[in-house]
This record gives C-alpha cells, sequence and structure tokens, in this order.
C-alpha cells in the first residue's frame, strides 16, 4: 500500500504525538530512521508504518518492495517533515513506525540465554555512537543478550541508526544497579568478566568457552570501583602503540570475537591452558627494539651512578692531597713555624 499524502504524517507531529524525538530518554524508541536500521526493522517484522521522502534511489525502493510484501502503509511526505521527526539527524529519506519491544527483566535474559551463555553489561555508556556500536558487534557476534544501565547512559532514541538496524535483534534488559545485576549473573554461574586498561590479565589468557558476562565501563573513567570489585576477573588489552587505550566499541568487539573464536581441531578436547600473548613478527621486533633501548638506558645510568659512587670512595684520598699540598705552601709562605701553629688552630 503506498499513499501519496502528507497530512496524515503532520497530525502526528502535533504536541503530544506519540512519535518520540531522537534524544528521548524513553527506553525504546518508537522510531528508527535509516536504510539499513528500517530495513532490518521490516525483516524483523516490528515496522507499523513508513514515511519516505521525495527522492528516489534503489534503496528506498528496496524498503518499499519489503514493505509491501509484509502488507506495512508506505507514505509519502516532503523532506522537511522527515528533518522536524529526526531533529536533524541523517534519515537518509526514510522513517518507520515500530512496534515497541517489550523490556525484559534481568532473569527473563539469563533464562533465555543460550548454553554457554555469552551476555554483555555495560556500566554507563553515554554516548550514542558508542552504544549502537556495541548493539552492532554484540549482534554479529550472536550474543545472548545485553545489559545497561536506565541513568547517567546514552538513550535509546538514536541508537538505532548508529547501530545499523542491531536494535531491532539485540535482546535488551535495563537495570538500575549494574553492580548488583553483576551480582545476580555470579550467583546464576555466570564468569563475570570485566574490561580495563590496567587488567590484571591479558584477555585472551581466560577460558571464555564457560558462561560469560563481559563488564564494559565508561568511555572516561571506565568501570566504576564497585562493579570492578564484583567481577571475577579483571583483565586488558595489550597495546603496543602509542595510545594508552582503545576505544569502548573497539575493545567490545575486540572481546566478543575472542569470546566465540572457534576452539582448535580436536573436538571434546578441554579448553588450551592460559597462555601468554605472542605478538606478530613486526610487532614482536618492535618490542625487541624497545627491550633493547630500555636496557641501554638502564646500563647509561648504572655507569653514571657507578662514576658517581667511585669519585665519593675516592674523595677521603683527594682531601688528603690537597691539605698535604697546602702544608707545602703555607711551610713556603709563613715558615715552619707558622705551619705548625696554624695545624694547630686547625685540629682545634
Amino acid at each position: 500500500m503506498f499513499l501519496e499524502a502528507a497530512s496524515a504524517t503532520d497530525s502526528l507531529l502535533a504536541p503530544g504525538s506519540w512519535l518520540l524525538s531522537p534524544s528521548s530518554d524513553a527506553e525504546f524508541p518508537e522510531i528508527v530512521y535509516g536504510l539499513n536500521p528500517v530495513l532490518e526493522a521490516l525483516r524483523a517484522g516490528r515496522v507499523r508504518a513508513i514515511r519516505l521522502g521525495t527522492a528516489s534511489s534503489p534503496r528506498t525502493a528496496e524498503v518499499r518492495r519489503l514493505a509491501t510484501a509484509a502488507g506495512t502503509p508506505v507514505t509519502r511526505v516532503p523532506t522537511e517533515v522527515l528533518d522536524r521527526v529526526t531533529g536533524g539527524a541523517v534519515h537518509q529519506g526514510v522513517v518507520a513506525d515500530v512496534a515497541i519491544l517489550a523490556p525484559l527483566t534481568l532473569d527473563e535474559l539469563i533464562a533465555g540465554a543460550t548454553a554457554p551463555a555469552l551476555l554483555l553489561v555495560l556500566d554507563g555508556i553515554e554516548d550514542p555512537q558508542n552504544l549502537g556500536a556495541i548493539l552492532r558487534a554484540a549482534e554479529a557476534a550472536a550474543v545472548d543478550g545485553v545489559i545497561r544501565q536506565t541513568r547517567r547512559a546514552a538513550p535509546l532514541g538514536r541508537v538505532a541508526k548508529t547501530s545499523a538496524g542491531a536494535l531491532t535483534h539485540v535482546r535488551l534488559a535495563s537495570v538500575v544497579n549494574i553492580a548488583r545485576a553483576v551480582t545476580e549473573l555470579k550467583a546464576a554461574g555466570i564468569w563475570t568478566v570485566g574490561l580495563e586498561a590496567d587488567g590484571d590479565d591479558l584477555y585472551d589468557g581466560l577460558d571464555l568457552t564457560l558462561p560469560t558476562a563481559l563488564v564494559l565501563g565508561n568511555e572516561g573513567r571506565g568501570l566504576r570501583r564497585l562493579v570492578r570489585e564484583r567481577c571475577d576477573r579483571v583483565v586488558s588489552i595489550p597495546l603496543l602503540g602509542r595510545v594508552n587505550s582503545l576505544n569502548v566499541a573497539v575493545a567490545a568487539g575486540v572481546a566478543l570475537y575472542e569470546a566465540v573464536r572457534p576452539p582448535p581441531p580436536g573436538g571434546g578436547a578441554p579448553p588450551p591452558a592460559p597462555r601468554k600473548w605472542q605478538p606478530c613478527a613486526r610487532r614482536r621486533q618492535a618490542l625487541e627494539r624497545l627491550s633493547e633501548r630500555a636496557h641501554a638506558t638502564d646500563c647509561q645510568r648504572s655507569n653514571r651512578w657507578a662514576w658517581v659512587c667511585g669519585r665519593r670512595s675516592r674523595l677521603p684520598a683527594m682531601v688528603g692531597r690537597v691539605a698535604s699540598v697546602a702544608r707545602v705552601v703555607l711551610r713556603f709562605s709563613i715558615g715552619p713555624a707558622g705551619v705548625a701553629q696554624s695545624g694547630r688552630a686547625a685540629d682545634l
């Protein structure tokens, strides 16, 4: 069904409309925009209506085709209307009204996880771009669910676009207290592993084939103290360059794909023992150069210290020689009697 009308859309934009602004802090937005998010929402069967702009392209034609096949009404509206609905965001000429997902509780999320469970816990991710990228990586790695905090966290209004439609598929649970959620996960038999730049172990040294929840902290402060203390282990990703940290979405992708990496050939063989991280050849050469440079610096410091200590050990002898020379000079300048008298005065 394809309607050439704008009056219906204008009525939906009236004050008090159920359409949510992209900056809304509602838990589950009722609109998604952008080609990929709308296509994913159509494939998931969650779209109730679609608004298309005046421009046409092969991708918008695909949106119309899927909507027609699903019996979803499509309305053509001016681009200005889409700009108003999305708050000026990049909507690519398409906005969809979607059915609200029923919010999951933490218990429901755990009960619906497959064995072994793989969950992602977000401790205060505030940037919608980061949250969207994390959800995209989580959906690509087929995680069983994502747990986020309702307060001091990025709203979900803009995440549907940045996650490229992953928000449509990811099972999401929102909790008030992340530290309490970590405790409940541990009580359910799930191994909780926090990611920090100064972690105690390397991320690939743990057996992530067990039921695992990866805990990621805030972009700036990382994991909060109480959350970190309640994690079973805290690990880090090795950094060999000059930067001292990774973007939280990048770290999530690295850790998730380490967790889902297939085991080595052997089928039922037990998981390998924790191993030390082995860099590639180019990185190994860089590490060797850094090690040699550090060794040379230590040698220079040791030589300087030895020289200083040697000078200190020879100091009394040097003082004695200087005193002897001074006595000779005094003997020739003021005579033997004056030298003896000066010596007695110095002894006093």
